[in-house]
C-alpha cells in the first residue's frame, strides 16, 4: 500500500520543504519508490530538485501540478526525474498562486486524490510539500495524505496557529470523511545549546502529546546550501549533520508505517 505523508505548516521557513525534499530522497536510497509533489506556488521543492536551469525549462516547455490539477492533464505527463535513482517529482507552478479561484469546482478538494489514482501503484511514498497556508492546495494534499508530519522551526511562538492546523486536520476527518492521522510533529533547526530550543521541544511534546519525532533536524548550514545547487542533502553532503538526521528521520517514519500497518492487520484480522 502506498504511503501519502503531506508535510504542513501554515507559516513558512519551518523547514517543510527541506523536509519534503530530504526525506523523499532518503526513503529513495533506502529503496523506495518515491513521488514528491511540489504544491506550493513558491515552487521551492521543484528548485531543489531540479535546479534552476532544468525548473526554468520544464515551466516553458513541460505540465506542471497546475496543469493536473486546474487543466485536467494526466499526472503520468507532469512527472519529472531527479537526481536520485528512485525519486521523481511533480512540480509546481507560480499559476498554482490562483487555485482558490480556479479550482471553483464541485469536490474541488479531491482533485489531487483522483489524478493520483493514475500513478499510485507505481509508488511506494507520495511526500507532499503544502502551501504555507489552509486554502484549497492544502485541502487537496490532507484529502490525498494517509499521514500528516508537521514541521516545527525551533523558536519562539513555534506553536501559534497549531490549534488552527490540528482543527482542519479534524474537519477533514468528520465532515469529508478520510482517515488522514498525525504521523508525528519535526522539530527543525534546532541547536541543543539554546534554551529556547530545548523549552520549544518540551513545549511541542506537551502540545501534540507525545507525537513528536524522536529525531530533531539539527541547525546546518550544509542543509541551507542544498537548495541553490539543486540537490538533496544526501546527495549534496551525505556526512553533514542534516543528512544524518534525515536518515535517522526516516528510520522513525519507516517504522510508524510498519507499526500502523501491523495494528491494521490485527484489526481486520
Amino acid at each position: 500500500m502506498t504511503e501519502i505523508i503531506a508535510v504542513i505548516n501554515q507559516k513558512g521557513g519551518s523547514g517543510k520543504t527541506t523536509t519534503c525534499v530530504n526525506l523523499g530522497a532518503c526513503l529513495a536510497m533506502q529503496g523506495k519508490r518515491v513521488l514528491d509533489i511540489d504544491l506550493d506556488p513558491q515552487r521551492n521543492a521543484t528548485l531543489h530538485l531540479l535546479g534552476k536551469e532544468k525548473s526554468r525549462r520544464l515551466w516553458k516547455e513541460a505540465k506542471t501540478a497546475y496543469d493536473v490539477l486546474a487543466k485536467g492533464s494526466p499526472v503520468t505527463e507532469a512527472i519529472a526525474d531527479t537526481a536520485v535513482n528512485g525519486l521523481k517529482v511533480l512540480p509546481s507552478h507560480i499559476n498554482l498562486a490562483g487555485a482558490d479561484l480556479e479550482l471553483n469546482v464541485i469536490g474541488r478538494e479531491k482533485i489531487l486524490r483522483e489524478k493520483l489514482k493514475q500513478v499510485i501503484e507505481q509508488f511506494d511514498f507520495i511526500m507532499i510539500d503544502c502551501a504555507s497556508s489552509i486554502g484549497v492546495l492544502t485541502l487537496n494534499a490532507l484529502c490525498a495524505a494517509r499521514s500528516v508530519i508537521v514541521t516545527l522551526q525551533a523558536e519562539y511562538l513555534a506553536l501559534e496557529g497549531m490549534s488552527q492546523l490540528l482543527e482542519t486536520l479534524r474537519l477533514v476527518q468528520e465532515r469529508l470523511e478520510w482517515p488522514v492521522n498525525l504521523m508525528g510533529a519535526l522539530i527543525t533547526f534546532y541547536d541543543e545549546r539554546k534554551r529556547l530550543c530545548q523549552q520549544v521541544a518540551r513545549q511541542a511534546g506537551q502540545f501534540f502529546e507525545g507525537q513528536v519525532f524522536k529525531t530533531k533536524i539539527r541547525d546546518n548550514v550544509r542543509l541551507a546550501e542544498a537548495p541553490s545547487h539543486g540537490k538533496p542533502i544526501t546527495l549534496y553532503d551525505p556526512s553533514c549533520h542534516g543528512a544524518e538526521d534525515y536518515r535517522n528521520l526516516t528510520q522513525e517514519v519507516l517504522s510508524h508505517v510498519k507499526e500502523r500497518i501491523g495494528r491494521q492487520s490485527v484489526s481486520v484480522g
